[in-house]
């Protein structure tokens, strides 16, 4: 808006300072924001023919606002309706996009995150469920599988980890044994712990208890009457605990493993809890890649030794 066209008509005998056109268009533009605001109000309060200029200027932005405003409404009116539609459009188009996932349960990515079917997948989930996809080498014949002296009932054997610190474990009968001796070491013989054995059940002191991320080494004798220690069937198991991200991702795979069963089949493999794995792909349809990875789990799972 050229300032010049409503300054307001000066005296040519006048010959006091005033603000010229375009200070006093950015006082109006800017307000209390211009830097020099006081001193040029003050200015304005003691010139009229500035102050008829400044009002001048002031009604004019006053208008322009309105104008604008309109313009904003009007063009609101056409607007609306059609980012309604838009809005409407993505909305369901993401939930058949959601559901055409969730049917083929493969992945997909969206925005940069990852999902399997409509889950939500971490970095480390993504991970396992693009390797169930390539799955490993079986590691050994599960078909060739030595039968066990002493059976292990608790934890789970079929496991090659255990999710808790303080383990209860817990066995099967042996014939004609009357008492068993158990020793509970890590894997590299560095430290032994005290069990208490009772019958077919050993437990940890309750002050002691598993550290996390070590392997362990469980040795279950069954011995007769006249046996002594070193004599009898001797069963040996190994097992490893989780560290604490471990845990979680446990706790990830089951609470998600029927929405993404492959990344979860996956994580339960890495981990070491096969019979959770086994689950898993039970509940999926039986694909050859399926079938692949239950005999690589088969052939994973934990196999105790007799000595």
């Amino acid at each position: 808006m050229p300032a010049a066209i409503v300054m307001a008509q000066r005296n040519p005998n006048d010959d006091r300072t005033h603000l010229d056109a375009e200070q006093i268009l950015e006082l109006v533009e800017r307000g209390r924001r211009h830097k020099r605001y006081d001193e040029y109000i003050d200015h304005i309060a003691e010139c009229a023919v500035c102050r008829e200029t400044y009002k001048q200027l002031l009604l004019a932005e006053s208008a322009g606002r309105a104008a604008r405003r309109q313009r904003t409404v009007i063009a609101l009116r056409f607007l609306l309706p059609a980012a309604a539609a838009a809005m409407l459009i993505l909305f369901f188009g993401a939930r058949a996009l959601l559901s055409s996932g969730s049917e083929t349960a493969g992945l997909r990515e969206m925005n940069g995150v990852w999902y399997e079917g409509a889950t939500r997948l971490p970095d480390w989930a993504l991970a396992a469920a693009t390797q169930f996809e390539r799955p490993p080498a079986p590691t050994r014949d599960a078909s060739a599988e030595t039968p066990r002296a002493v059976r292990l009932i608790r934890p789970n054997p079929a496991n090659a980890a255990v999710e808790s610190l303080t383990p209860d474990f817990q066995w099967e009968p042996v014939p004609d044994a009357v008492r068993y001796r158990v020793r509970l070491e890590r894997a590299d013989g560095s430290h032994a712990l005290n069990l208490k054995v009772d019958g077919e059940r050993a437990t940890l002191p309750e002050d002691e208890r598993l550290e996390a991320g070590v392997s362990y080494r469980l040795t279950i004798e069954a011995l007769a009457a006249e046996e002594l220690a070193g004599d009898g069937l001797k069963t040996v198991y190994e097992f490893r605990t989780l560290t604490p991200d471990e845990q979680q991702q446990l706790r990830w795979a089951r609470e998600n493993r029927m929405q993404a069963p492959r990344a979860c089949a996956v994580i339960f493999y890495r981990l070491g809890f096969y019979a959770d794995a086994l689950e898993t792909l039970d509940e999926m349809p039986n694909e050859p890649i399926v079938q692949q990875w239950r005999e690589i789990i088969q052939s994973s799972i934990t196999s105790a030794t007799v000595e």
